[in-house]
């Protein structure tokens, strides 16, 4: 048996890994994270963790495509009808693996609880409450789940920051900027560390932030060409609540 199991579907954009069953270099785009008993995560190929591992047996959250969220020219567009929503669009781009689904309470706190860490409230007690009652039963108990299904069904009637769509939309400008914060020399980041931390307060950054943010890409991208154009209009129509529920 083997000592790793999924955890999930990654990127690498600046760095080089490498595979940890054939030692190949994975040097840009998708990849698969692994972890262990103990949390250690280590990079796979995704032919090479299929060989090793065999499919996954449980769906596994796509980080890459959250990124790909935020970018101008691979924004979601409904292509089947013409009813269907930016936020279910993006919803069906967040997770991929086997037939079994990934519910969207289950993926909202997931998001919540490991990928929005240092957003501000990204947890509230009510949340902590259910995460930890989950880890302790292994899944969701009705009343649980009901009351993530609400405030899920509130914040996107709301299109507020707390929706299921801006929680991925977060999450993929978050790793943008952390990305050109770390190709950028120290003496020179304090305004995308503003950016990021202007974010992180208010779950969303205005047009006018992000075409600044364009404007400094262009230096980022004389050392790290791939990086994107992040797409202006990414958190347009998306409102503060009073209070965070």
């Amino acid at each position: 048996m083997s000592r790793w199991t999924y955890a999930r579907i990654d990127r690498v954009d600046a760095s080089v890994v490498h595979c940890v069953f054939c030692n190949r270099p994975l040097r840009s785009g998708r990849l698969i994270v692994l972890s262990d008993q103990d949390g250690k995560e280590v990079y796979a190929g995704k032919s090479c963790a299929a060989k090793h591992l065999g499919p996954p047996t449980e769906q596994l959250l796509d980080l890459s495509k959250i990124a790909l969220l935020a970018i101008l020219d691979a924004k979601p567009t409904p292509v089947d009808k013409p009813s269907v929503s930016r936020a279910k669009t993006e919803r069906a781009l967040a997770v991929i693996g086997s037939s079994l689904p990934m519910d969207e309470p289950t993926l909202y706190l997931l998001l919540r609880r490991q990928y929005l860490v240092g957003f501000a409230g990204n947890m509230t007690q009510r949340l902590r409450d259910i995460c930890n009652a989950q880890d302790a039963s292994g899944k969701l108990a009705d009343d649980e789940r009901r009351y993530v299904e609400r405030l899920l069904l509130n914040a996107e009637k709301d299109n507020s920051i707390y929706s299921l769509a801006n929680a991925q939309r977060c999450v993929g400008a978050a790793y943008w900027l952390r990305l050109a914060i770390a190709e950028t020399k120290p003496e020179r980041r304090e305004f995308l560390e503003k950016m990021l931390a202007s974010l992180c307060e208010n779950w969303r950054l205005t047009a006018k932030q992000l075409d600044a943010v364009n404007r400094w890409g262009e230096g980022v991208r004389k050392t790290l060409p791939a990086f994107p154009v992040l797409y202006p209009g990414l958190f347009d129509g998306v409102i503060s609540p009073r209070s965070n529920r």
